[in-house]
């Protein structure tokens, strides 16, 4: 069966077939070639974002190499996600037998909760900051009312010092001011 689909693919398809091929068997099996139980973990984190992420650069990468192999990217991903939630693996899928979907599992379990725990931690950030802001636009607001509300309150009420206020030049301006106010004359 495999046959059949490759005899006819052209060599860009063979290798991003490939490519899809052991992101899922480096995420479904039980051991993955690496050096170090290290770098087996990463290629196992790395195939799971590759193969699951919404939106990001794997998720880029997963649909370039989907396109390049004639599959449907979101199918891909949907498959891998139903199998990660309790869907049933084919059990001899590419000639492996795909043992580690336990271990699948638990990594996208892990990794749901630590990104459900990180955006949490974002959306309190925002939270805060967007109170923040509107508490000072809040206060903004409410010093251009009240300053608003002063400058009403001084238009509409007769003011004695009407006058006063601008500056004096000499001390006889000062006494004929006093004088006109006080409706007395000298």
């Amino acid at each position: 069966m495999i046959l059949d689909q490759t005899r006819h693919a052209l060599p860009e398809q063979l290798l991003a077939r490939a490519v899809l091929a052991q992101a899922v068997i480096d995420l479904f099996s039980v051991s993955i070639a690496c050096s170090t139980p290290d770098e087996a973990v990463t290629a196992r984190r790395d195939a799971l974002a590759f193969l699951t992420d919404a939106d990001s650069v794997w998720a880029e990468s997963r649909r370039t190499q989907c396109l390049l192999a004639d599959h449907d990217p979101d199918v891909i991903r949907s498959r891998v996600v139903a199998i990660l939630n309790g869907g049933r693996l084919n059990d001899d899928a590419h000639g492996y037998r795909l043992a580690g979907v336990e271990m699948a599992r638990e990594l996208w379990t892990k990794e749901r909760e630590r990104q459900r725990t990180y955006y949490a931690k974002a959306r309190e950030k925002v939270k805060v900051r967007r109170e923040t802001r509107w508490a000072e636009s809040l206060r903004v607001q409410d010093r251009r009312i009240k300053d608003q509300r002063i400058a009403e309150k001084r238009a509409s009420e007769p003011d004695m010092w009407r006058g006063l206020d601008r500056s004096i030049a000499t001390h006889s301006e000062l006494v004929d001011d006093l004088a006109a106010y006080l409706d007395i004359e000298l």
